[in-house]
């Protein structure tokens, strides 16, 4: 709402259509993955997610051009706003669920439940700081500054991601859903019904 000049009582107006997106995003995925990949759909969300942080200033920057004095009560501006937010939505989606698939397929089951917490802990560790700072930041350096710089960041994390990724080559199993593992099977011969 500080990039467009609107009250904060229109925040709805620019968040609402980010979790359409998501939602939207969240629901077509387990379609659209099998075809993509995980690693594809990653650096997909990553590029569009970089390039939704990059033209929101750009585009408030034309708008101020074009019409310096009520630019920002223009429904054309405000639709395209909101299109950008929808596709942040995707691009968000596109990020989290491969990667949090990737993160369950890879972790072995015994492990499972620290592996998550750690990435929870570390998530919060570097969101908390960012999230205490970053309004500060903003009116220090100027909204339009750190958006730039997110995208940068959010770009360069990306690239790192693939080339971490390739480096290392990860594989994701493909194994059918109905097949029992040879743990699993253990797990289930030890379980209190079967021992009745």
């Amino acid at each position: 709402t500080k990039l467009l000049l609107l009250e904060p009582n229109k925040m709805a107006f620019v968040f609402a259509p980010a979790g359409i997106g998501l939602v939207g995003g969240s629901i077509v995925m387990p379609r659209i993955m099998p075809r993509l990949g995980k690693s594809r759909a990653v650096f997909i969300g990553t590029i569009a997610l970089t390039l939704v942080t990059l033209l929101l200033p750009l585009i408030t920057l034309a708008a101020k051009t074009l019409d310096p004095i009520s630019w920002n009560a223009n429904p054309f501006i405000l639709i395209i706003v909101a299109l950008l937010m929808a596709v942040a939505g995707v691009a968000l989606a596109l990020i989290n669920i491969p990667a949090q698939t990737a993160m369950q397929e890879q972790t072995p089951d015994w492990i499972k439940g620290r592996v998550f917490a750690l990435q929870l802990m570390l998530y919060n560790a570097f969101a908390i700081p960012i999230i205490l700072f970053i309004g500060g930041i903003a009116d220090l350096f100027g909204l339009d500054h750190v958006l730039y710089l997110m995208s940068i960041c959010e770009i360069a994390f990306g690239a790192w991601g693939l080339y971490y990724e390739r480096k290392h080559s990860i594989t994701y199993p493909n194994e059918p859903l109905d097949e029992i593992k040879e743990g699993e099977k253990v797990a289930e011969a030890d379980t209190l019904p079967s021992k009745l």
